[in-house]
């Protein structure tokens, strides 16, 4: 995030003196004071309708102060230049309380200091009693992310695309679809978990994964953690197929990333933590799922699986709370809710799956989607040949329209013409209508520039600016029928 930093000699100013008049500038600029420690202090900027706060460390090291302002709420860029002003205006601050403190001013930002240092110290001590071990290590989340990121590797190295993926290899490698999860291959709903479209849709899930999974593994456990984790996935992929009809491909981390990050925001929203760390946290955090759920909203993102997970993973952390609260004896942790959570888990997917379960019938979309790459090939070839350079002569433009254009054209139709015996749901069979259509006014178009050119004549123009617009037409509602159907379009539903 942007951060702006500066130098300051402080040596002339007497040891213990030095963190007094650091916090006596804070306070003279009305900057929220956040905490201290031996030669730290951290502080906030004003935070207004208009403007998010900065955060201010002040760092003494031997003779000197390091002054550094950053964003905090997820900024790229610090276009106004807040945090240099930020500086300036301390720096200024600074030497004014040089000039016009007094002892008695000394002494009572030196017992603040220390009131603020006892305080940080018990925080301290409350959340490590709540952790299940002092300074545990989130190995749990390392090995998620470990795994996603070697399933992502294995499929590129067998040839899955690294950025944009098709549906039918994400299907292959264990995407989520309701036509498939609800004919016997339930583990879909497990699969989908682990399969990205795309190196930027693991990076960005696997980025937030770290960001939530040093809090909350710290704060459940190991086991805990891996629960809340795997029982959010499962009802994000159930989420998924009930809400979306036509069916999609979907496939992600984030139904179960939503679900973490809505255990932790449950548990933010109680007073397990204290007071200082859950303020912080809470607003970032909150920021953070609102702009997801805003980005989810676009086509191609899988948004009901992230509500799904994130509801789930809401009503674990409330469940959780009860269990997490400290107890005026020590006793051993309370492992109901673990069972329940996992007995409502397995419980709710089994009978999802048992009261929607479907028929296996032959479905031949598969087979379709692959007519579809090679239409796409001859499309592309054709169009080449119909788009002549400066340099290239009528004979040989006219050759390239009969020999390619027209005749993978032509390809195109019969193509579609192959898949008639198919058995597709309705919106396949929409589109195979829009495609042989389309292909069909391509050939009527290649056929018309032939004729103008053998002729050379003006006489087909209106008939062909006609038919342009026609295929203008057929293309526009074909382009609107596959982002209603994302897994056509080559890139499946992310769950981002």
């Amino acid at each position: 995030m942007p951060h702006q930093s500066s130098t300051l000699d402080i040596s002339a100013i007497t040891a213990d003196h030095r963190q007094a008049l650091l916090l006596g500038t804070i306070q003279l600029l009305k900057w929220s004071f956040q905490y201290s420690t031996d030669n730290i202090i951290v502080a906030h900027t004003i935070r207004s309708a208009w403007k998010w706060e900065q955060e201010i460390t002040l760092v003494i090291e031997a003779e000197t102060l390091q002054i550094t302002s950053a964003t905090i709420h997820g900024e790229v860029m610090d276009i106004k230049k807040r945090n240099q002003k930020n500086i300036e205006t301390f720096l200024q601050a600074f030497q004014q309380v040089q000039k016009t403190h007094t002892t008695e001013d000394i002494e009572r930002w030196q017992l603040q200091l220390h009131q603020s240092e006892e305080e940080l110290e018990l925080v301290r001590q409350q959340v490590i009693q709540l952790m299940e071990h002092p300074s545990p290590q989130p190995m749990v989340t390392y090995a998620i992310v470990g795994v996603n990121v070697l399933i992502f590797i294995i499929m590129t190295i067998k040839g899955v695309h690294m950025f944009k993926p098709g549906a039918i290899e994400i299907l292959n490698w264990g995407g989520n679809i309701s036509t498939r999860t609800l004919s016997g291959e339930w583990w879909r709903l497990f699969t989908s978990m682990f399969v990205h479209i795309g190196i930027v849709h693991l990076i960005v899930n696997m980025l937030v994964l770290l960001m939530t999974g040093i809090y909350l593994e710290a704060l459940l456990g190991h086991r805990r953690f891996l629960l809340a984790y795997l029982s959010t996935g499962l009802f994000a992929s159930l989420a998924s197929i009930w809400w979306h009809d036509p069916p999609i491909v979907s496939a992600g981390a984030s139904g179960a990333v939503f679900g973490i990050l809505g255990v932790l925001l449950a548990l933010l929203t109680t007073r397990l933590l204290p007071d200082m760390v859950r303020k912080q946290l809470l607003g970032s955090l909150a920021i953070m799922v609102i702009y997801n759920l805003a980005n989810g909203l676009k086509a191609g993102v899988d948004n009901a699986a992230h509500i799904g997970g994130l509801l789930s993973g809401l009503l674990m952390g409330y469940g959780y709370y009860f269990s997490l609260r400290p107890q005026k004896e020590e006793k051993p942790r309370n492992h109901i809710p673990d069972l329940v959570i996992a007995t409502v888990t397995i419980a709710t997917t089994v009978l999802y799956l048992n009261v929607n379960e479907r028929t296996v019938v032959r479905d031949d979309s598969e087979a379709f989607f692959k007519k579809m790459e090679h239409f796409s090939i001859l499309e592309s070839m054709a169009l080449e040949a119909m788009q002549p350079s400066d340099t290239t002569s009528q004979e040989t433009f006219m050759n390239e329209l009969r020999k390619t254009a027209l005749s993978n054209w032509a390809d195109c139709v019969n193509l579609m013409d192959e898949t008639e015996k198919m058995i597709l749901p309705e919106n396949l069979i929409n589109t195979r209508t829009q495609m042989k259509q389309y292909a069909s006014q391509r050939v009527q178009q290649t056929l018309l520039y032939i004729r103008a050119l053998e002729e050379n004549t003006n006489t087909y123009d209106r008939r062909m600016d006609s038919l342009r617009n026609e295929i203008d037409k057929t293309v526009n509602e074909l382009r609107q029928t596959l982002q209603q159907f994302p897994s056509i379009s080559g890139e499946g539903s992310k769950r981002l």
